[in-house]
């Protein structure tokens, strides 16, 4: 029993939970994980305004959308190991989820604009690249407010992946993020100091 709570002491001591934190370090973990968040969703943002619809109207619709799905979860995956890795796995994750959800919105963004530049009609109006992150988002939140619709089967297919998409973000990430962050702990947990000493035996010959 002691050596359980030597261990669980020394886990403790090297990554405290954000409740054992002291203000000024919960200040200085939540400053390194905002500053984090808000330079990757800048960048996100940035390479989003910049690109151009047309550029990439060439090329098959369903190999563009298994791209950008697989790149939406290459970046899910390496958010799940820094998780692991962070020193506040916990805070790390809900920087994970902004990340995700902000990918998630201008990944389709970008879908519905490049769709609209080449193929107009396939949309009940025309659609810019902030129209497009409207309409996105409505998707997202399952608003459907009706002012843009998707009007042919491809368009709607479309429309269909990200519904899919959404329900398994709502229902899954949330988890699989706090997984990570639990699996992050444990981790750190067995990686302190003296986490792996065996309790001492008393000699019972001496």
């Amino acid at each position: 029993m002691n050596g359980m709570n030597d261990r669980d002491l020394a886990a403790e001591e090297a990554s405290p939970i954000l409740g054992e934190l002291t203000p000024r370090q919960r200040r200085r973990a939540f400053a390194r994980v905002a500053v984090r968040s808000v330079i990757t969703v800048a960048l996100l943002i940035t390479a989003y305004a910049l690109i151009d619809p047309r550029d990439l109207a060439e090329g098959n619709l369903g190999a563009r959308l298994v791209f950008a799905l697989v790149l939406f979860f290459a970046v899910l995956t390496a958010q799940f190991f820094a998780i692991m890795r962070d020193p506040t796995p916990e805070m790390r994750a809900g920087s994970a989820m902004i990340v995700a959800v902000t990918l998630l919105v201008l990944m389709f963004s970008m879908t519905y604009a490049t769709l609209a530049a080449t193929n107009p009609d396939w949309f009940s109006q025309p659609l810019d690249k902030s129209s497009a992150i409207y309409f996105t988002v409505t998707i997202l939140g399952t608003v459907g407010f009706g002012d843009i619709t998707a009007v042919s089967e491809s368009a709607r297919w479309v429309v269909t992946a990200q519904m899919v998409l959404d329900l398994t973000l709502v229902v899954a990430l949330g988890r699989v993020l706090v997984t990570a962050a639990r699996a992050g702990r444990a981790r750190q947990a067995r990686r302190a100091p003296g986490a792996d000493q065996a309790p001492e035996q008393n000699d019972p010959t001496s």
